[in-house]
């Protein structure tokens, strides 16, 4: 008697069990990387938002008006203390974002004349 080669039914089971296994685990993996990336333009845009407020502020007198003060804008909160010189504002500028404990903090000196 010739001995057989090939596949048992057996051995394509095993190996159609651990093709789905692995592809599950690619699929997690992207749907996890994707979440990240969201995550990342939400950061992102609020970053940017951050930064115009900032550069706003340090183009008016608002800042320079008085010692301390805050200002409330949608989404967003600034604030601003004297630094250390009498010249100089510290400005701080809190952004909202949607998602869990999801707040983007900002910050510059702003020179007052």
């Amino acid at each position: 008697m010739s001995p057989r080669s090939g596949f048992t039914l057996f051995d394509t089971l095993i190996a159609i069990v651990l093709l789905e296994v692995a592809l599950l685990g690619l699929a997690g993996a992207l749907a996890s990387g994707e979440r990240l990336l969201a995550r990342g333009r939400l950061a992102t845009r609020a970053a940017a938002q951050g930064r115009d407020l900032l550069a706003r502020l340090a183009r008016s007198d608002t800042v320079c008006a008085g010692a301390t003060g805050a200002r409330a804008f949608p989404g967003a909160r600034v604030a601003w203390t004297r630094d250390a010189s009498v010249s100089l504002r510290r400005v701080t500028a809190l952004i909202d974002r949607p998602g869990p404990a999801a707040v983007e903090s900002l910050a510059t000196v702003v020179h007052c004349p």
